[in-house]
């Protein structure tokens, strides 16, 4: 309607507005309970298309598919990566001189600390060193996990820095050996597969680095329901995209419902759904609508929101009661200028609240006001523009010379 693309700034002009919306038959009531009608419908069908079955939250779903796809994604990089060390455990003993150096600078650096905390840190590390010599690729690698793994647990958890220090500085230092190796004795091709399961496997470790994501795929004690939670977390958006990672095309789909179902509760539910609080709620979970959305849903969305917002009035007018009362009260010329702007001088005051209202609100004055909002005060433009308009606005008004 006009006065959503151009609002009565001053306090006569929203006055004006605000009877005519009281005027139920004559005035801009009916339509303004249209408009109301139609916004909540547009929330309830996008929520809808997008989320599709919004009654209850898909948690199982979720969990399932995080689960599943983890699992799935580490089967096969560690099988990518098991094909290429099986092809080398005939090869022989893997050299492993960088390791054993960089073994060696650790046990110097920590001996060197004098403090006997670090004990633990560098018996594992002597031990590491001696059980890698003669092995081949496969033996190594479990080798290394095992002692990765010793050093994560709890017995080092007073020297956890320097234990997760050194075990990484050695890890960097053994993919060197192993690198090296896969070039002598194998191709260029087995490389780049080792490369990209070795990559890819480290990325999905990191992930756990999240204290909220590492609890989320502990299967034994967590909930369906976290799985939601951490979804619709707020300023989580790093866990969001690692969630969407993790996630199956079905479970991304359940995502979006549950998205679409939290913004819809919070609204009200759809029975009783207010458009202004599910912009708000959809507008809050940004992060997880920039993620989960594909470019459609995300423009679907983007839209219902900028269509809510400049329809603003109707759910303001749909909360005052409609009343006949103004239905005969004559409207001054001075209002109607104030509501109409320059070109509402003409119309006088004999017209009604109600006609004055369906005059500002009907189509065509509004493409026009529009187009006049936009222009120089005083221009040619503008004034040519007022021209225009004048004789549609008293079209109008003449047809309703009946509301007095």
């Amino acid at each position: 309607m006009t006065s959503d693309a151009v609002p009565p700034k001053t306090f006569v002009g929203r006055m004006a507005q605000s009877t005519g919306e009281k005027v139920p038959y004559a005035g801009t009531g009916i339509p303004r309970m249209q408009q109301q009608a139609q916004r909540v419908e547009a929330v309830k069908r996008v929520a809808q298309d997008i989320g599709g079955d919004l009654s209850q939250y898909p948690d199982d779903i979720l969990s399932a598919s995080l689960r599943t796809k983890r699992a799935a994604d580490v089967g096969k990089y560690v099988d990518l990566k098991n094909s290429v060390f099986q092809k080398l455990d005939n090869a022989g003993p893997m050299p492993t001189q960088n390791v054993t150096t960089q073994i060696d600078g650790e046990i110097k650096r920590l001996t060197d600390l004098g403090s006997e905390n670090f004990n633990g840190i560098v018996g594992k590390l002597q031990d590491l060193k001696t059980s890698i010599q003669g092995k081949n690729i496969t033996q190594v690698e479990t080798l290394r996990k095992a002692f990765g793994e010793t050093l994560g647990t709890d017995d080092f958890a007073a020297v956890k820095s320097e234990a997760d220090k050194v075990s990484r500085a050695t890890y960097r230092a053994l993919n060197k050996d192993i690198e090296g190796f896969i070039k002598t004795a194998a191709t260029d091709r087995d490389v780049v597969k080792w490369k990209v399961a070795n990559n890819r496997l480290a990325g999905m470790i990191g992930e756990l680095d999240s204290n909220a994501f590492k609890a989320t795929l502990n299967k034994g004690d967590v909930s369906p329901e976290v799985v939601r939670k951490l979804l619709l977390k707020k300023d989580a958006k790093s866990d969001v995209a690692r969630l969407y990672k993790t996630l199956t095309p079905e479970g991304r789909a359940a995502a979006r419902t549950a998205i679409l179902k939290s913004a819809v509760d919070d609204a009200g539910g759809l029975e009783n759904i207010s458009p202004q609080r599910f912009v708000k709620s959809l507008e809050k979970m940004s992060d997880q609508t920039g993620i989960f959305f594909n470019e459609a849903q995300r423009n679907q969305a983007d839209g219902l929101i900028r269509v809510i917002k400049a329809t603003q009035r109707a759910s303001e007018a749909a909360s005052n009661p409609q009343t006949g009362q103004q239905n005969f009260i004559p409207i001054v010329a001075a209002v109607a200028a104030d509501l109409l702007g320059s070109a509402g001088a003409a119309i006088g005051s004999g017209i009604t609240v109600g006609a004055t209202a369906r005059v500002y609100e009907s189509a065509p004055v509004r493409n026009m006001l529009i187009k006049l909002a936009q222009t120089a005060p005083g221009s040619k433009i503008e004034g040519d523009l007022i021209r225009r308009v004048l004789p549609v606005m008293q079209q109008i008004s003449e047809s309703n010379k009946d509301e007095k």
